[in-house]
């Protein structure tokens, strides 16, 4: 892998995680699950949700919920050839009549994989601060 392939994977990478928090706040289900690799795993503060159905299970309770904006930040990424991991933090705010509010924060710890020329998650671990 050359250097200008390793820095096109991250900045792939970087989009995808980017990619997740506009398409659960837009309530994008179907863009939603289309950022994961067909056998996922996803963990709520240690809860395990394994496959698409249980991740679209999981949105769906999510997305019952008042609309916010997620605001990730200091990811750090690593490229290894197809696989990749990445580190992001974020916090959840919403808008009220008193203005905006976060609710909560927490991290991201990532496995990425390359399939079919895309980057996909192949586990996203969410812990909540």
């Amino acid at each position: 892998m050359t250097d200008i392939d390793t820095i096109a994977a991250e900045f792939a990478v970087r989009g995808l995680v980017a990619r997740y928090a506009h398409v659960l706040d837009g309530r994008d289900r179907g863009g939603f699950l289309a950022l994961f690799a067909d056998d996922p795993v996803v963990t709520l503060n240690g809860t395990e949700y394994a496959g698409l159905p249980a991740i679209g299970g999981w949105y769906d309770l999510m997305a019952k919920g008042q609309p916010g904006i997620h605001m990730t930040t200091n990811t750090t990424v690593g490229i290894a050839g197809a696989a990749a991991t990445a580190r992001s933090d974020f916090l959840l705010m919403r808008k009220t009549d008193d203005g905006w509010k976060t609710l909560f924060g927490g991290s991201y710890a990532d496995r990425l994989e390359k399939r079919g020329g895309q980057w996909l998650f192949t586990r996203r671990d969410l812990t909540f601060a």
